[in-house]
Formats: structure tokens, C-alpha cells, sequence
């Protein structure tokens, strides 16, 4: 089989009148998803407790209008919607496919955005991390501990893990049970008891704050191509590719029911609601 992408002035015949439209979804589906990533303000807090206003729009909305778009459709098959992507950089999508005797037809539709990550605004957010310094002073109080009560030992664990702060303090800790036994003696009564007691309660800090954490997001509202996609750019993406034996030639027949798979295609694209 050979294959073709249809619209954007590729081809001839009627591979050029069912491109056109495939343009014409291609503008429908970027209205639909400009309305939906229109940015809305949302209060957030930043690591340093303060607070500010951050632009977002809601994923969901998008993965529901897909999710209709693909109920609407009759004929077709459709895998998605589907969140991808990892990190900073996430895409949402659905594939639909249908097929007439000797062509297979696909449509991708896609948009690819942005995710920062920050705190709610909420007070225990700031009450979780002044108790977080606590008990880092009293990592370091540890620390001068061993070094005073001369646990050679303990001291030369701490003193390699204290020459890149705090962090690497509760590291060496949490790695070795012996250097843990060891300095548990010497926290009695900082911060709730010894050195285990500390780092369970950092543990369980840390896990308070990631359940405060919330993601804003963005993205552009304009039409990129599967290689901008590839690439990581943000925006909307939509295509449809045609592949059957013969091509680029359409037999009229052909021609017909692929034009009016596009056509549900483009009426689901209309009625679907945008939440």
C-alpha cells in the first residue's frame, strides 16, 4: 500500500478536493481547541510562599470534547483519547480509523502543552516547610554532636555528608542504618527524638506537601504539523492520512465513501460539546 496526507494543498483531483476538506476540520478542531485552552487565571504559591496568579486552562475539557467527537463518529474506530508525553511537556490525543474496500483512512488529533508545578495556596503549605527547617537544624545539631562527643565513626559519615548541606545529611542518614544508630543517640529531644524520628517525619512532610501541589498549564493556539509535534512545539495538531493501492489515483467510487467518512468526521467535529 502507498499512503498520502490529505489538505494543505497536497495533491490532484480528488485527492485536492478531499484535502480541502480535511483543511476545513483542521480549522474547526483549532477553534474548538482555542475556546477550550482560552488561559484563565488561577491563584497559586510559589516555594517560597508567596502567592501569585498563574494562567491555566483545564486538559479535561479537551479529553472530553476528543471523547465525544469519537462517540459521534459511526464507521470509524478510535483509540483514545490518550495523555502522553512526561515532564514539563504532555500531549493529548485520539487516533480514528476507518476503512472502505482497498483504502484504510487515519485522523490524528492532538495538542501538546506545557505543565509547571506549584503549591495550593494554603497555610499548611508554609507550616509543613517551617517545620521541614526544624528538623534540617537538627540534622546539623546532629552533626555537631558526633563531632563533639568524638564518634569517630558517626563523625566522619556526617562530616563527608555535612560538606554539601543538608540534604546530603539526611541522605547519608537514610543510607546507613549503622551511621543511623549511631547519631540517634545524639538527637534526644530535638525535634520529636532521634535521628529516625527525624527522618520519618521528613518523609512524611514531604509527602504532606506533594499532595499540595497543583499543575497550571498552557499552550499555543495555532496548527503545527506532525514534524512540529515530533519536536516537542506546542499547539494544535490535526491530520489525515489516506493509504490504498493505486494512489495517488481515487476512483471515483472511492472517492465518495472516503467523502463521507470525512464528512461524519467533520460533523462530529461540530456537535461535540466544548465543555
Amino acid at each position: 500500500m502507498s499512503g498520502v496526507r490529505l489538505g494543505a494543498g497536497r495533491g490532484e483531483g480528488a485527492a485536492a478536493r478531499l484535502g480541502d476538506a480535511c483543511t476545513a476540520m483542521a480549522g474547526t478542531f483549532l477553534g474548538a481547541v482555542g475556546e477550550m485552552t482560552r488561559p484563565r487565571q488561577a491563584r497559586v504559591m510559589l516555594a517560597d510562599a508567596t502567592v501569585t496568579s498563574q494562567s491555566t486552562f483545564d486538559p479535561g475539557a479537551v479529553h472530553s470534547y476528543m471523547g465525544q467527537v469519537a462517540s459521534l463518529l459511526g464507521g470509524w474506530t478510535a483509540r483514545g483519547p490518550e495523555y502522553g508525553g512526561g515532564g514539563g511537556t504532555r500531549r493529548l490525543f485520539v487516533r480514528l480509523e476507518a476503512e472502505i474496500p482497498g483504502y484504510v483512512i487515519g485522523a490524528h488529533l492532538a495538542i501538546q502543552y506545557h505543565a509547571l508545578l506549584y503549591y495550593r495556596p494554603e497555610q499548611r503549605v508554609v507550616e509543613c516547610q517551617r517545620e521541614l527547617e526544624r528538623l534540617a537544624a537538627s540534622a546539623e545539631e546532629a552533626q555537631r554532636r558526633a563531632a563533639s562527643r568524638g564518634d569517630e565513626a558517626a563523625r566522619e559519615g556526617l562530616g563527608a555528608a555535612g560538606d554539601g548541606g543538608v540534604q546530603e545529611i539526611f541522605e547519608a542518614l537514610y543510607n546507613d542504618e549503622d551511621l543511623l544508630g549511631r547519631v540517634s543517640g545524639m538527637a534526644d529531644g530535638a525535634a520529636g527524638g532521634g535521628a529516625g524520628a527525624i527522618l520519618d517525619r521528613r518523609k512524611s512532610l514531604l509527602a504532606e506537601l506533594d499532595s499540595h501541589l497543583v499543575e497550571t498549564y498552557g499552550t499555543e493556539q495555532v496548527l503545527i504539523d506532525e514534524a512540529r509535534l515530533a519536536t516537542g512545539e506546542e499547539g494544535a495538531a490535526f491530520s489525515v492520512d489516506l493509504e490504498g493501492d493505486g494512489l495517488p489515483g481515487i476512483t471515483p467510487a472511492a472517492e465518495r465513501d472516503i467523502g463521507a467518512l470525512l464528512d461524519a468526521l467533520a460533523d462530529a467535529l461540530g456537535r461535540a460539546r466544548r465543555p
